[in-house]
């Protein structure tokens, strides 16, 4: 009986002793694989950290080579670039772990971010047929900021997908086949352009005269940056609350047949659009001031101040101008708004990603 008591125990031991040692085995190979799935997420980590950081300089254009085998907390990274196209890099960034784990992220990046640029193709475009009456001037020679006319660089005075006419002692001028024409009651037919043909159709929403890269942006894209109100862009539904002098984004939303009179413009800059959804809103009556950038209106009836860039009617019914102003062709105003817009504009600098 004691023997065999003592044999009992004896196996008891031993297989304690086997289970104890699995287990030990066994918590060590889970502590391993813990460590080295630590390791490999501190790798991916490093990986990420750096390409992030690379795309940054990238765009910011500033020197890289900093990317590149540095010390990253307990590890480092090395980062490599490859031109894909003009204005496509990609970039290949590799984590490195204290225990030689590694990871590595991909990455194309688009120099170009978003490209804005603005579609137009004479001093006043629009879908409808036009009139100019009174004293109104329309000219599509180029002029400065300041209205001063560079020579040969102009366009159209008027281009519409239906027809003009010119009426009273309203001036039409412009330039066409390279050589500039003084605003003139008898104007050169060829300044005014009827029957013009857009691809696609002429643009239905401010945002579509702005095109992107590969896309135009959808409607309420301007409302959403006027909205955020950087550089001094506004965004309102009543006239009256506008701050003055206008300056970058400013968007005037109104009702259905809403009318925004008397507007005196000081000396305001930037693009201005006076939109709603139905295409009725009426730039009804600017009695005086400067506006200098690109003006986009459903509707633009009397003008008696001036503006200097461009402007762009939406509505689809007849649209006239009247009254004793001007407005005058120009690529520096028109390329000064569209700088200060493309500023506010999110890049989307990344195009692909891969880890």
């Amino acid at each position: 009986m004691g023997r065999f008591v003592a044999i009992l125990v004896t196996c008891v031991i031993l297989v304690g002793g086997v289970t104890l040692l699995s287990m030990n085995r066994t918590s060590a190979n889970l502590m391993d694989s813990g460590i080295a799935q630590f390791h490999r997420a501190v790798a991916h980590s490093h990986a990420v950290s750096n390409a992030n950081m690379a795309i940054s300089a990238l765009l910011l254009g500033e020197d890289m080579s900093e990317f590149s085998g540095a010390q990253l907390f307990d590890g480092f990274v090395s980062l490599d670039t490859l031109r894909l196209a003009d204005s496509l890099i990609k970039i290949v960034s590799r984590g490195f772990a204290s225990q030689g784990d590694t990871a590595m992220v991909q990455a194309i990046v688009d120099l170009r971010k978003i490209g804005l640029t603005y579609t137009t193709r004479a001093a006043i475009i629009a879908p409808c047929s036009l009139g100019t009456s009174e004293r109104v001037v329309v000219d599509g020679r180029d002029h400065d900021l300041a209205g001063n006319v560079r020579p040969l660089t102009g366009t159209l005075a008027i281009s519409t997908e239906r027809t003009f006419r010119r009426q009273s002692q309203s001036k039409i001028g412009g330039t066409f086949q390279a050589w500039d024409y003084q605003p003139a009651v008898a104007y050169l037919s060829s300044l005014v352009e009827e029957s013009a043909q857009w691809q696609g159709g002429f643009p239905d929403t401010p945002e579509k005269l702005f095109a992107g890269h590969e896309a135009s942006y959808s409607e309420g894209f301007l409302i959403d940056i006027a909205k955020g109100g950087a550089g001094g862009s506004q965004y309102v539904t009543d006239p009256a609350s506008l701050r003055w002098p206008l300056k970058s984004l400013t968007y005037v939303e109104l009702p259905p047949g809403g009318q925004w009179m008397n507007v005196d413009f000081q000396e305001s800059s930037g693009i201005l659009v006076v939109h709603n959804s139905s295409a009725t809103a009426q730039l009804k009556y600017v009695k005086q001031g400067r506006f200098t950038g690109v003006l986009i209106a459903d509707e633009f009836d009397a003008l008696d101040g001036q503006v200097i860039g461009s402007v762009a009617v939406l509505a689809r019914s007849l649209n006239r101008f009247g009254g004793r102003g001007e407005i005058l062709f120009s690529r520096e105003s028109i390329a000064q708004a569209v700088s200060a817009l493309q500023e506010q504009v999110p890049k989307r600098s990344v195009v692909s990603w891969y880890e």
